[in-house]
């Protein structure tokens, strides 16, 4: 269970990393994206405004010039038509890296509205180029976008700390799913091993009776018989217990062989009426029967639903015997077809109506009764679930249970 914790643990904690991780390095990608297309798209623009802004005043000022490159974090040259003076010695950069502008933008021979982006003096720059053929002035716009890049590197570092929190966090959070996924195997595995330590003590216990009855028939051979009936008995025992075993694995596979097909319901009914009348008789509890007066019909297996009833009507002679007896009803509704069988016994606690259906739930914990090792609810749900029908407890008017059992019309 430990090594299944811990492997439930990596499974939930790598699966969910790996995702999260991606979700974050798609965010983090996005945001590089648009933060790098939102800086681009401003250098073409602001060359625009400049150019107008030179076209129309004719002019300017140096010190406008200084404010914008400081402004934008961008080196502005505006060069004449040919090789000649430099208007604007520029205020952002040294003079060694707007040299090397310079040189790059001159041989690389620019057109007219052109955008490019270059590593110029170890920083990454966008050019773009604007011409003012009036005054037989080319402007260039280097927008520096190390400030940017930087801005970014500080987001993703952020971005990475929230990321190892959020490991932390997650590795919690997987050993608490893991704890939980657990919780209903675990419980299983208690119920099973309590099971199982029950069963064997009660193998032990026939196969103890009939090694010392089998002894005593060949010591005392006059009182043979006597020991051969001790001896069957506790045979019947060891073979209902196997029996149930055999069920439960069958129902844990899915591999139960069922023929469902159209069947009388009343006269499956009947059936078992007529079978468990003289049963009931013997423990003094009057078995009684209602079915309707038109023909019902259902979609069931007939031997897998006489099976069911002999789990059912057993657990009632078992738990709730009264001399105020046991009713079998049929009833029609308008999709499916209801069986109920009602007894007056002590009922079952509202608390423990979901787990008598659970394999190897016993209500008597002390297991004084040997007939039964709290299998047979658990089966009869599987069989009817299996038939695609469905079983409920209800409380009977005046005190008792009633077993309520829906199959299919068609």
């Amino acid at each position: 269970m430990k090594e299944l914790k811990k492997k439930l643990i990596r499974f939930y904690f790598f699966s969910s990393a790996i995702i999260i991780g991606f979700i974050f390095a798609m965010a983090a990608a996005l945001l590089y994206d648009m933060r790098m297309k939102q800086v681009k798209g401003l250098v073409p623009a602001n060359l625009e405004r400049l150019t107008e802004s030179m076209r129309q005043t004719e002019m300017v000022s140096d010190y406008e010039l200084a404010k914008m490159e400081l402004l934008e974090e961008s080196a502005i040259f505006v060069l004449p038509d040919q090789n000649g003076y430099l208007h604007f010695d520029g205020a952002y950069c040294t003079k060694e890296e707007r040299q090397n502008l310079l040189t790059y933008i001159e041989q690389a021979e620019m057109k007219e509205g052109e955008n490019i982006t270059a590593q110029i003096s170890g920083k990454n720059y966008q050019i773009c180029f604007g011409k003012i053929p009036r005054y037989n002035v080319d402007v260039y716009w280097c927008r520096d976008l190390t400030g940017v890049e930087m801005q970014l590197r500080i987001q993703f570092v952020v971005f990475g700390i929230f990321y190892a929190a959020g490991l932390i966090v997650l590795y919690f959070i997987s050993r608490f799913l893991a704890g939980k996924a657990l919780q209903p195997v675990r419980e299983n595995e208690e119920r099973q091993m309590e099971f199982f330590h029950a069963a064997s003590h009660e193998l032990r216990s026939p196969i103890a009776v009939i090694r010392t009855n089998n002894s005593a028939a060949m010591a005392d051979p006059q009182n043979a018989a006597d020991y051969e009936e001790v001896i069957k008995r506790e045979c019947r025992r060891m073979e209902q217990l196997v029996e149930e075993l055999l069920l439960v694995s069958a129902g844990s596979l899915k591999t139960w062989n069922l023929n469902i097909q159209k069947e009388d319901a009343d006269t499956l009914l009947i059936r078992v009426f007529e079978k468990y009348q003289p049963v009931m008789a013997q423990v003094q509890m009057p078995l009684s029967i209602t079915l309707p007066e038109d023909v019902v019909r259902c979609m069931v297996d007939a031997y897998r639903f006489e099976q069911i009833m002999d789990i059912l009507l057993n657990n009632v002679i078992q738990y709730a015997c009264t001399n105020k007896g046991v009713e079998l009803c049929l009833k029609e509704n308008k999709k499916d077809v209801e069986f109920r069988i009602t007894d007056h016994g002590p009922g079952i606690p509202e608390e423990e109506r979901k787990k008598v259906f659970e394999r190897f739930y016993r209500a008597d914990k002390g297991r004084k009764d040997k007939e039964h090792f709290g299998l047979g609810l658990s089966i009869a749900e599987e069989l009817v679930q299996a038939q695609k029908g469905r079983i409920v407890i209800e409380d009977t008017k005046g005190g008792g249970t009633t077993f309520v059992l829906y199959f299919p019309k068609k």
